[in-house]
């Protein structure tokens, strides 16, 4: 699966966090970004530090962050965070090896 499946079929989730095992050479240039799903089908949160606020994005441009962000030839990977009505979160990680291939997906696990 590629990126844009994995981002497309995976649903209900809260916070996806996605960073990469690219090292930080640029204290400007995070290889982190956390999105949060939108109201409406295919609309996502993020933070966007340049203007302090939170923006509302697309598919398309969440995919295009995402590949901004993660890419340059490192591994990395999506932590998906589902919370309960107990409220209790799950969690479980998607990991994409260099070349932007599902490589692992990690079993589920929960904390409160």
């Amino acid at each position: 699966m590629t990126m844009a499946e994995v981002l497309h079929s995976v649903t209900g989730w809260l916070v996806l966090g996605a960073s990469s095992n690219a090292p930080e050479t640029d204290s400007d240039h995070f290889r982190a970004l956390n999105l949060h799903r939108g109201s409406e089908s295919g609309k996502f949160f993020y933070f966007d530090r340049a203007l302090s606020k939170d923006r509302q994005i697309s598919e398309s441009e969440a995919l295009a962050l995402l590949h901004q962000k993660l890419g340059d030839g490192y591994s990395w990977q999506f932590r998906y965070t589902f919370i309960s009505s107990s409220p209790q979160h799950f969690s479980f990680k998607v990991v994409f090896d260099k070349d932007g291939s599902v490589q692992e997906v990690t079993p589920v696990y929960g904390w409160d």
